[in-house]
Order: structure tokens, then C-alpha cells, then sequence
């Protein structure tokens, strides 16, 4: 036990010294000492290897389940092991013993802090995925276009397009989103998003047949921006009405829009789908989320206070509980 100095004054005005022993939180000497017992997860496996070769009966069932299923582990208690192996609580206890742990418990915090990163085990799960993929399985193909589309999503966020779409919110004097009333819910989504870094952000859907709201008077710095998809045929017309209201327009789209770069200021496009022939959001859903983020990040210390001062006025009119 670790001991801690603490300084007082005395009577005479100097400091005299004490020490008080510091109590760790409970549990917390246990998950040390299995942290120093168990080694690093290469230790563990070889321990386990040799257990499945040499140990008893109950200690090669134990060891072979561990093995076959130590992802699986931070959810099971050494009951549930216990119990899907038909043995006692008592017989998987003194194995965790034997492997230098205090319990289960102990294995789960070995196990969560020498987890390899997400990014390091990445190329292997694309490479499985694109195999998956190959053997026409649809499940890998969709997500395998997801990552792809991810990827594109990425390099555009480094293109001039993209940093003049981030700016042009910023310093528009209003900024309003459109999209097809299908789409609503991921517009007002988009709508919410940037205005944790700004005023004056309003979605609309159309359903007054006018866009009166947005085309109800001339003006010079508004900025429309347009979510396209198949089914937005008023789209095109949409944009070419707000240009000429003197609105500049940024329009989230496919790539091969024809009339994108004649009627939108700034083109945020994405790839055509290949998994199926149906409209899929993921693609626009990313490309929003990740430019709303990048919207509110360029905000700095501005976006910053208002999203504090957001949270105060939701934690001040949030619903009270029931009693």
C-alpha cells in the first residue's frame, strides 16, 4: 500500500509532514494484479493452447471455449460459461485462477485494454468483406460500396468544392435546406445538425406548393441547398428559381447530374450505387452528417459557445420526469 504526504501548519508556522495510507477503489488491486499475471493476449492464447493439449478434461473444455470464443467473453459471467459447458462456477473460477486472474471480471479489463485498434484490424475485415463480396454474398457487396462510398466522401472533403461549401454556410445571411418530402426527416436532420453553428438554418419540404419562405424576396447572400435524389423532380427547377431570386445554391447529388453545374454555385456529388437498384441513403446520409461536422468544427470557439448554450436551454426545458 502506497503512502501519500500530506503538509499542514504547525503552531509555529512551518509545515510539518504526515502520511496517510491511500485506499484504491475496490477491485482495482485485483484488476492490477491480473493486468501483471496475465500478460499480454499472446500470452493468454499460448496459455490456452497448452491448457487444450495437456490439461483435464474440464480444463481443455474451458480452455477450447475461451479460445474459440474470446470476443464473445466481456458478455458471459462463469455462470454462463459454467452453464454451456456443464460445469461448476467453482471449476471455471479455479482455471481463471490458474491463468492468473482474479475472475472473469479480470479477463474482461485484460481483455478490453490490450484490444487492438479499430483501425489496425480494418484492411483484414475489407479484405474478408471483398472476398464475401465476390462470392456473391449481398450483405458484404452493400457494405463493401458503403466503405467505397466512405472513401469518396473522404478525398471530396479535401477538394475546393468542399471547403467553399463549408464557408459559404458560415457566411451566408441565411442558409435554406430542401429536399423531397420523402426525404424530410433527413433534411430536418441536416437542418438541426447545422444549426449548432449558426442562425438562421430552415428546412423546407414544399408542402405549401410556394417556397414563399425562401423565394419570397430577392436577395444576395442566401444560400439554398438542395438534397437531389431520383424522386426530387422539382429539383432542377428549384435551383434555377433560386439562382435567379440572386440565392446562391449548393446541390448534394449524383455524379452524373447534367444540369448541375449550370444551375448550383458549388456540386457535392456522389457515386451511383451498384449493390441494387434501389434508392439507398447511406451515401447522402454520410455526406451530410460529415459536412454538418465540418461546418461546426470550422465554426471554432463561435460554434463552440452556442453549442453550450444549446445544452443549458435543452437541460432547462427538457420534460420533467414523471412522478
Amino acid at each position: 500500500m502506497s503512502l501519500a504526504t500530506n503538509n499542514k501548519q504547525n503552531n509555529n508556522g512551518g509545515l510539518e509532514r504526515s502520511a496517510y495510507p491511500i485506499v484504491p477503489p475496490i477491485g482495482a488491486l485485483e484488476h492490477q494484479k491480473d493486468r501483471q499475471r496475465g500478460g499480454n493476449l499472446e500470452d493468454l492464447g499460448q496459455k490456452l493452447r497448452e491448457y487444450i493439449k495437456v490439461g483435464t478434461p474440464a480444463e481443455r473444455r474451458i480452455a477450447k471455449y475461451f479460445s474459440e470464443h474470446l470476443n464473445e467473453l466481456p458478455f458471459e459471467t462463469a455462470s454462463s460459461v459454467a452453464d454451456r459447458l456443464e460445469l461448476s462456477p467453482m471449476t471455471v473460477g479455479r482455471f481463471l485462477r490458474s491463468l492468473g486472474y482474479h475472475g472473469l471480471d479480470g479477463i474482461k479489463v485484460h481483455l478490453k485494454e490490450n484490444a487492438p485498434p479499430t483501425t489496425l484490424q480494418l484492411p483484414n475485415i475489407l479484405e474478408q468483406m471483398q472476398k464475401d463480396a465476390v462470392e456473391s454474398r449481398p450483405l458484404a457487396a452493400q457494405i463493401v460500396e458503403q466503405v467505397e462510398m466512405l472513401q469518396h466522401i473522404y478525398n471530396l472533403a479535401n477538394q475546393p468544392q468542399w471547403h467553399e461549401a463549408v464557408s459559404t454556410i458560415l457566411s451566408s445571411a441565411n442558409v435554406f435546406i430542401t429536399a423531397h418530402p420523402g426525404l424530410a426527416g433527413l433534411g430536418r436532420h441536416f437542418c438541426d445538425r447545422l444549426t449548432l453553428a449558426r442562425d438562421h438554418v430552415l428546412f423546407l419540404d414544399g408542402a405549401n406548393g410556394s417556397y414563399i419562405q425562401m423565394l419570397g424576396a430577392q436577395s444576395e447572400n442566401n444560400l439554398t441547398i438542395i438534397i437531389d435524389s431520383p424522386r426530387f423532380v422539382a429539383s432542377r427547377l428549384l435551383a434555377r428559381t433560386a439562382r435567379r431570386a440572386g440565392h446562391k445554391v449548393l446541390l448534394a447529388t449524383g455524379q452524373f447530374t447534367e444540369w448541375a453545374h449550370e444551375f448550383a454555385n458549388i456540386t457535392l456529388s456522389l457515386p451511383p450505387q451498384r449493390a441494387n437498384s434501389n434508392d439507398s441513403l447511406s451515401g447522402m446520409m454520410a455526406l451530410l452528417e460529415l459536412l454538418s461536422m465540418a461546418v461546426t468544427q470550422a465554426g471554432g470557439e463561435t460554434a463552440e459557445s452556442r453549442i453550450r448554450r444549446i445544452e443549458e436551454l435543452q437541460a432547462m426545458f427538457a420534460p420533467a420526469p414523471l412522478r
